[in-house]
C-alpha cells in the first residue's frame, strides 16, 4: 500500500508492508504490540502544526476532506480539524499507519529510545528506523510528546508510545 503523507510540509510517498509467516495471523488492530522492543516504547509522528500551533499544517489523514493528524482522543467528541495535543498518560486512537523511530535505531539500538527525533539536528533517515508500523486502529497510550523547532511555517509533533494496557 502506498499513502502520500506530509513531513514538514514536503509530500512523501509511504509504503506499508506486513509480513505474516506460515500459520500467523495479525493481531487485532486494538492490540498493538511493541514486545519486539527492549523497552517497548518508540516514537511516531503524529503530524505537522503551523508554527503558532493554533492549526493542522498538512493533512496526514486521507479519510478526512480536513487538515488532521494521524488520532483521534477516544472519548473526547474533540472536533479533529483544531490541533489538540494528547497529554501525557492519555490514550489516543491512530487513524492511519504509522512507523515507529528512534534516533540512530540502526546504529545503536534503544540507547536513545526517550530522545525526541524532534530533537534531532538533521533529517531523520533510514538510521532511524526501527520497521514497525503500526497500523490504523491501534490503542496507544502517550508517554511523552515533543514539538519540533519551527521548519519554516511548520512545526513536527511526535509522541513516545507505548501499547495501551485494556
Amino acid at each position: 500500500m502506498r499513502r502520500i503523507a506530509f513531513l514538514f510540509g514536503l509530500p512523501v510517498v509511504v509504503a506499508s508492508l506486513s509480513i505474516l509467516t506460515e500459520g500467523q495471523t495479525q493481531a487485532p488492530k486494538s492490540s498493538v504490540v511493541l514486545t519486539s522492543l527492549t523497552g517497548k516504547t518508540g516514537w511516531i509522528p503524529l503530524g505537522d502544526i503551523t508554527a503558532d500551533g493554533k492549526r493542522w499544517a498538512a493533512g496526514n489523514d486521507p479519510s478526512t476532506s480536513f487538515i488532521t493528524g494521524v488520532y483521534e482522543i477516544p472519548g473526547s467528541g474533540w472536533d479533529r480539524r483544531t490541533p489538540r495535543l494528547p497529554k501525557v498518560g492519555a490514550r489516543i486512537r491512530l487513524t492511519v499507519d504509522v512507523p515507529v523511530q528512534i534516533l540512530d535505531y540502526r546504529i545503536s539500538g534503544e540507547k536513545r529510545r526517550l530522545d525526541p527525533p524532534a530533537s534531532a539536528n538533521r533529517p531523520l533517515g533510514p538510521q532511524d528506523e526501527t520497521g514497525i508500523r503500526l497500523p490504523a486502529g491501534s490503542v496507544l497510550e502517550v508517554r511523552a510528546v515533543a514539538i519540533s523547532k519551527p521548519h519554516g511555517d511548520v512545526r513536527g509533533v511526535w509522541a513516545r508510545v507505548v501499547s495501551a494496557s485494556d
